[in-house]
């Protein structure tokens, strides 16, 4: 047997840098080795290691909002839990600065700092938890940020010896002190770099105060407070100094100077005349160490004391001694008799050590390629600055028009304080999406919680279920926000209509897994799903208006469907032979399955192993696995990072994969009873039979389930019985297929063309000749903004050979439609297909009274044979008018003009 040898883990040749324990916890995570790609540079493997941090961060982040949101009455917690999420948040935002900004561009030094202060703030946050650690949940929290630090370590590590020895990873080895007899390389004697000549740097001359703050409350020109002067300086001014003229007097305030007022300078008339003065201290209500500042400024900001500022902390004497309330840094108090300078030294070393708000601008602009997915590892679209003018809330009630929900959208975007002053459309839908995958970060860490809490297996099940579809939505939802920036809206609609499908999905498992529980934590977790969906078809239903006109926000609506007699604007006039891509011609194998038992004949033995071995995030070639001749009866799974794989068979019947399992046996479900079940994006196969064989009795039995966006499949046969052809989710291509099945055989919510394809109902399994009711279809989109539906071109309906023996001999029992609703807006339409005497002639079947018929659309135009004729279809089906039909062409609806070859 050939088994093509494998490199090394990239991961494990830096194994030397960090402790064995900790390195044994890092690498067992399955995202590092999913971000690493192949042969990998150090850098690549430090921003792995970096995202890996990250990742654990955000789920830190919500772990600490769940203990916050718990504390309702306990104020020591909840100052507590607040500290911590700002100290995470701080801690987010030095983490992105360091890969996006300081390591891109070779500045290792910064990232060292601001990786350093990440960890800090990871560790203050641990801190502060230590004097409200009365719960479970706080106790497990902390065991988590453990954990966290141990991975933020790991990354620093490696920053460190990249800086000392660059790509020489021969060299890297773990941090070491002075005490170890280890100093960094200085500066040759007298360059600067020695004591002797010493550096003379400091306050910039010659400054020119931007506003003033004053004691004479005559003077009109002067702000009374220093922080209503703070208030006035512009947001991330990042090339120019905003100079702040404090004059003599004292000011008796509380000044903070938040993350976004960068550059701001304090110029005082002189230590002892300008004086800013605050009493806060520890024991009073919700005060902790972090919070008793009198000052308090990021490290970005300048405190220049021309003249200087005498910034002073006058602490009242509580009535008794009390425990430090959530002290960051427990120590004793310090005595106010130390001279003034050394007062003043300790407020510095305050301001410096407090960042109060996140804002990570960079992380949007990053694509796919540049980060490869692991669903774990998606960082959360970035987050606009806060609310401050009125003209941001009327843009915010427009774009809210867009929506199926207005108010909730209004109120969830204004309490969540993201969208910034004066903001373009663009940027109240980025908002939108910041929103939504913030509960969706939430809403992971309920589920865990779930998980740890609950005995019942079946609740169990569809929880773990929902965390790895909750995964696959972060990624589409991540993606979606960065195609919006690129001007891509037909990908980002495809890609958020995707988040919300999985969103959904996660929904509907767990209510039918949870059965009759009447579980408070499931019901609260039900909500809180229904909340997030909300939240996502806001943001998507904000991105359709984007697409149709553009930033005139004042024509946004509601989305509309065809049954509202809306079609999107097509480019072509008709869709019979227009487009004629397909699979590309002369591929040549990467890898070869077959079923020769000979050794060493350079084939593997199974698909599976064939797939392990294509290349992670491959996004510019594909994979192509020749599939020989063979029966092959395995279960196959073509994970997210497995991209552009093709599978290449000898043809129909002759390269066969089948499988067995259904809804019924011990764990398995519809999605996961699919014989064939592809994530990774690009997808193609050709010349295969794919087929599921699950007896009796009959249940949900999938052959082929794919959520692979832009895939090709062509020349292929699909062979089952109920459910035999999972569309999941996204856009799909299918050419010169047979599809065989009886029960909503064709199902799913994706956006998929079926073109030139044979549509066969077999016998039911069990009393075939009886009769029944036999729906082709069932498509499942669930928000009517969603760009998906099924579309049949040029399509045979028919029945095999025993099914049409068994339909002549009493057609009366034996009906077939052209579909059912499976979810409330269901979408399906025949174009140019020939629909034999089987299909009755009412057309199309209700799925339970009268659910979604007033909002589906089930659509025929120009279809031929005798089960064509419209005249006594059902009043909710439509013909499509001619106008309108080029709306389901290739290029218009899954814009495959753009990705699927012409040349085959």
């Amino acid at each position: 047997m050939y088994h093509p040898r494998l490199p090394q883990p990239p991961h494990l040749r830096f194994s030397k840098l960090v402790k064995p324990l900790d390195f044994q916890t890092f690498v067992s995570l399955p995202c590092l080795t999913r971000n690493v790609p192949q042969n990998p540079t150090p850098l690549q493997i430090i921003l792995s290691a970096i995202s890996v941090s990250n990742t654990n961060l955000k789920t830190a982040q919500s772990m600490v909002k769940s203990i916050l949101d718990s504390s309702k009455g306990n104020i020591n917690r909840t100052t507590a839990a607040k500290n911590c999420v700002e100290a995470l948040n701080n801690s987010q935002y030095r983490i992105t600065r360091s890969t996006d900004d300081a390591l891109p561009r070779g500045r290792v030094k910064d990232a060292r700092a601001w990786m350093g202060a990440a960890l800090l703030y990871q560790y203050d946050c641990s801190n502060a938890l230590k004097y409200a650690n009365d719960t479970s949940l706080t106790t497990q929290t902390m065991s988590f940020l453990d954990k966290l630090m141990t991975f933020s370590s790991n990354a620093l590590s490696m920053i460190v010896s990249y800086d000392a020895y660059g790509n020489e990873t021969k060299s890297w080895a773990p941090p070491k002190t002075e005490r170890d007899g280890v100093w960094e390389f200085g500066s040759a004697p007298g360059s600067g770099g020695d004591f002797g000549s010493g550096f003379r740097g400091g306050l910039p001359s010659e400054l020119t105060a931007d506003v003033t703050v004053c004691k004479d409350m005559s003077n009109g020109g002067c702000y009374k407070t220093v922080q209503e002067a703070v208030n006035t300086a512009p947001d991330n001014e990042w090339g120019h100094r905003y100079v702040i003229h404090i004059k003599e007097g004292v000011y008796n305030e509380i000044v903070r100077v938040p993350l976004e007022k960068k550059n701001v300078v304090f110029l005082g008339d002189g230590m002892g005349k300008t004086v800013i003065t605050g009493s806060l201290i520890v024991g009073q209500p919700g005060i902790s160490t972090y919070n008793t500042a009198t000052v308090e400024h990021p490290s970005k900001a300048k405190t220049l004391n021309h003249h200087t500022t005498t910034i002073m902390a006058e602490p009242s004497s509580p009535a008794g001694s009390t425990k430090p309330l959530n002290n960051f840094s427990q120590r004793p108090p310090l005595s106010i008799s130390k001279s003034k300078c050394f007062v003043i030294f300790i407020a510095i070393v305050l301001l410096l050590s407090l960042v109060t708000l996140l804002l990570f601008f960079t992380l949007s602009s990053k694509t796919n390629e540049e980060h490869p997915y692991s669903p774990q590892s998606q960082l959360l679209p970035s987050m606009p600055a806060p609310i401050t003018a009125k003209q941001s809330q009327t843009s915010i009630h427009l774009a809210c028009n867009a929506t199926r929900h207005p108010q909730t959208c209004e109120s969830s975007l204004g309490e969540a304080n993201v969208v910034p002053p004066n903001p373009t459309p663009l940027q109240v839908i980025q908002s939108a999406i910041f929103v939504s995958s913030q509960n969706l970060e939430t809403a992971k860490s309920i589920l865990n919680s779930l998980i740890a809490s609950t005995t019942n297996p079946n609740i169990t099940t569809a929880a773990k279920f929902c965390l790895e579809v909750l995964g696959y939505s972060q990624y589409r939802i991540s993606s979606a926000n960065n195609s919006l920036t690129r001007g891509e809206e037909k990908n980002a609609r495809a890609w958020m209509s995707a988040g919300l499908s999985y969103q959904y999905d996660c929904h509907g498992g767990l209510v039918y897994n949870a059965g009759t529980s009447t579980s408070k934590q499931v019901n609260e977790t039900l909500l809180f799903l229904e909340s997030l969906v909300g939240l996502t078809s806001n943001a998507l239903s904000m991105m359709v208006s984007y697409d149709l006109f553009g930033n005139e926000t004042e024509s946004w609506r509601p989305p509309q469907t065809e049954r509202d007699g809306f079609w999107e604007d097509s480019v072509l006039d008709s869709v019979r032979g227009v487009f004629r891509g397909g699979f590309p011609s002369k591929l040549t194998a990467d890898a070869t399955v077959c079923k020769d038992e000979s050794k060493d004949n350079g084939c593997y033995k199974t698909v599976q192993e064939a797939v392990n071995a294509a290349p992670d995030n491959a996004m510019n070639r594909r994979f192509v696995i020749h599939i020989k001749e063979g029966v092959y009866d395995e279960i196959v799974r073509v994970p997210f990072e497995k991209k552009n794989v093709v599978f290449l068979g000898d043809g129909m019947g002759k390269s066969v994969i089948t499988g067995s399992l259904s809804v019924g046996q011990i764990g398995v479900t519809t999605y996961e009873s699919a014989t064939v079940g592809v994530l990774g994006d690009g997808f193609m196969a050709s010349g295969l039979t794919i087929q599921n064989t699950a007896g009796a009795p009959t249940h949900q039995a999938v052959a082929f389930r794919s959520d692979s966006d832009l895939s090709i499949i062509e020349n292929c046969e699909f062979l089952g019985n109920q459910d035999t052809l999972y569309a999941h989710s996204l856009r799909q291509y299918y050419k010169s297929c047979r599809i065989e099945g009886n029960v909503d055989f064709i199902f799913g919510n994706s956006a998929a063309i079926f073109q030139d394809c044979q549509i066969l109902v077999r016998p039911r399994q069990e009393k075939p000749e009886k009769g029944e009711n036999n729906a082709v279809t069932a498509h499942g989109r669930t928000d009517p903004a969603q760009s998906t539906g099924f579309v049949f071109q040029n399509c045979l309906i028919n029945g095999t050979e025993e099914y049409m023996a068994l339909y002549r001999s009493k057609p009366s029992v034996h009906k077939n439609f052209l579909g059912r609703p499976w979810k409330e807006f269901s979408r399906t339409v025949f174009l140019h297909c020939n629909l034999e005497a089987l299909v009755t002639p009412q057309g199309w079947m209700p799925w339970s009274g009268d659910f979604a018929l007033k909002t589906l659309y089930y659509g025929e135009f120009e279809n031929s044979g005798p089960g064509s004729d419209s005249s006594q279809r059902v009043t909710w089906s439509s013909q499509i008018p001619a106008e309108h039909v080029a709306t389901y062409s290739v290029q218009n609806f899954i814009q495959g003009d753009e990705w699927i070859s012409t040349s085959s």
